[in-house]
């Protein structure tokens, strides 16, 4: 089932036909926009959302994602992704360019840091459905797959995060679909733009151009893309190699290189495991075999002495785009494996590599397509189970794994597993995110920003140990002891002459400490509050706010829903944050709380 265009009709007629032929992606499109945009304003950013959110801010401001916009100093990375002009250089900055003109055009909000992103995870199911149709020349595949991923929850987190997550999926879809149309010098171009682009979004992405150039190299069927790929080599390394000399060691934070040969394995086995717990790669290599059986019994030889001809489990249009597929995959976990620990893999999960995503969306609508036979019965039910249930996951296969919200580090690799059964067999993790559309969901963050919103003033500075970024981007207040001489940035910030409270506790006002991350920073409550009070000032213990460790996690194994329901183990219990206001000598002591009517702490804690 593919459409047959006929030019000769009027334009008007053409739309129609369209419209008719495409109706079911359309509806698609429908309600994966009301998934991905209803009440996108409604839970405030967590950490890394912040990080991309403050530092667009100051694009505005600087035209440049510095750290220092005259009040207060962030960075997340105690110093290492910054330059000595306290500029960001250790990640791309497109996606912080993105948001930027997001906050020129709809303001420095909540709904302005996500808008586009949520735009781009539309924008990706309509390119896999349209990737589908044009090249594998596949309807019921690209209706599938697009289905597929607008159910997943996992994309739906991601691309309602302000992170690169959603335009890193879009731009390695671009590419691929770019990839299979290399024949001319304007269409190597563009592939050289894609995939610099997709560098600029996350380098992590571009990776995926060494399975591809390996492609052209060694498979036949693509050698005649050969030429174009490697002219636009030069573009590609053009505009990404001067970015990689620019940052120099700012990514070593973050990365963990291959240290140990033995390790390369398990490192790969984490992340196939972290693909299979959220896409549906197990039941699509089991749909595919059945294809292959089915291909192979159709071509038996008439005699046994007969060569058994060659059954192919892909047509020549769907080849083309399913075999530069699989070889994306592949590199995606090769590099996975040589630049991030099983640590950090099972922590992080595939947000480095997004694309995976609607990829294996991709490849799950093509086997569903081959294995339903033209038959809509067949396609339907597929698609429900894929959809809607695990079995075509990694999880319920595993159910002898104990659940925990930690890796062991005794296994060589570890299973995620919820402790319900329900939550193992079904995509019960749906009805939380649509719950969470509707029900506000305030973390540890929001709380503590609502707080100090209501009784701090507007120059107070606050210390804290945890999620400072969307602390700030909400309160917009100076935040105290950013900067401490174990810090590498700590020359380059002291040549600034920034003022005194990004390198001390003095003049501090609130004292924001997250028990649950402790000295994270470097620094620890009872020796700030020593601190204070050695310079003569009275420290108050005004409230308590619960834990929830991330204001929220983009990562649905560690994601909380309305409720506080957690569908996967939970470190619990966790120590409540504690507020303290400090009052120095010869300085107003009383704030706003005076005459609320309840104290403080019964505000912090009745959200």
């Amino acid at each position: 089932m593919h459409p047959i265009g006929d030019d000769n009709l009027p334009r008007s007629s053409r739309w129609l036909n369209a419209c008719r032929k495409h109706w079911p992606i359309v509806a698609v499109l429908v309600v994966a926009g009301l998934l991905l945009f209803t009440n996108l304003r409604m839970d405030r950013l967590w950490a890394d959302e912040g990080d991309t959110a403050v530092l667009a801010r100051n694009i505005l401001k600087f035209g440049v994602p510095t750290a220092w916009d005259g009040v207060t100093f962030t960075d997340s990375d105690f110093g290492t992704r910054l330059n000595d002009n306290l500029v960001m250089v250790s990640h791309p900055w497109l996606q912080y360019y993105v948001t930027a003109l997001s906050f020129a055009l709809f303001g420095d909000t909540t709904l302005g840091a996500r808008l586009p992103f949520a735009l781009f995870g539309l924008a990706t199911i309509a390119l896999i459905y349209i990737m589908l149709v044009r090249v594998a020349r596949n309807q019921w595949a690209g209706i599938a797959a697009a289905i597929l991923l607008s159910s997943s929850v996992q994309f739906l987190i991601y691309a309602r995060q302000s992170r690169h997550y959603s335009l890193t999926a879009l731009l390695a879809c671009l590419l691929l679909f770019q990839f299979t149309r290399l024949s001319s010098w304007a269409s190597s171009l563009r592939f050289a733009l894609l995939a610099s682009l997709l560098f600029h979004s996350h380098p992590m992405g571009v990776t995926a151009v060494a399975g591809l150039a390996v492609l052209t190299a060694l498979h036949p069927a693509f050698r005649s893309q050969r030429i174009w790929f490697w002219r636009a080599a030069p573009v590609v390394a053009a505009l990404t190699l001067p970015w990689l000399l620019l940052v120099g060691s700012g990514y070593s934070q973050n990365t963990a290189w291959l240290g140990d040969v033995g390790t390369f394995l398990p490192r790969v086995g984490q992340f196939a495991i972290e693909c299979a717990s959220v896409t549906s790669i197990i039941g699509t290599a089991v749909l595919f075999f059945v294809v292959r059986r089915r291909a192979r019994a159709r071509v038996q030889p008439a005699s046994r002495s007969a060569r058994l001809p060659r059954a192919s489990v892909f047509t020549t249009e769907e080849r083309s785009l399913a075999v530069p597929l699989i070889a994306m995959l592949i590199t995606y976990a090769v590099a996975m494996a040589l630049t991030q620990s099983r640590e950090m893999i099972w922590m992080f999960g595939i947000r480095y590599t997004s694309a995976i995503m609607p990829l294996c969306a991709m490849l799950a609508g093509i086997a569903i397509a081959k294995a339903s036979q033209g038959r809509w019965q067949s396609c339907v039910a597929l698609v429900v189970v894929f959809g809607f249930t695990r079995l075509g996951q990694i999880t319920p296969w595993v159910f002898w794994a104990q659940p925990s919200p930690k890796r062991d580090r005794e296994a060589i690799v570890t299973f995620h597993n919820p402790e319900r059964t329900i939550d193992r067999i079904f995509r019960t993790a749906q009805v939380g995110y649509l719950k969470s559309l509707v029900e506000p969901n305030p973390g540890t963050t929001a709380r503590v920003a609502e707080f100090l919103t209501a009784y701090a003033s507007a120059n107070d500075v606050v210390i804290t140990n945890y999620e400072w970024e969307p602390l700030y981007f909400y309160t917009r207040l100076p935040q105290g002891m950013k900067v401490l001489p174990s810090y590498p940035i700590w020359s380059a910030a002291k040549a600034h002459e920034l003022p005194s409270y990004v390198f001390s506790a003095q003049g501090a006002r609130w004292i924001v400490w997250r028990q649950a991350w402790g000295a994270y920073r470097g620094h620890a409550c009872d020796r700030i509050i020593e601190d204070v009070k050695a310079q003569g000032a009275s420290v108050v213990a005004l409230a308590t706010v619960p834990e929830t460790l991330w204001e929220n996690r983009e990562n649905i194994h560690f994601r909380r829903f309305p409720g506080n329901r957690y569908y996967y183990s939970w470190f619990q219990p966790l120590p409540a944050t504690l507020i303290f206001r400090v009052d120095w000598p010869k300085t107003e002591t009383t704030v706003a709380v005076e005459g609320s009517g309840q104290p403080p702490a019964a505000v912090a804690r009745r959200q």
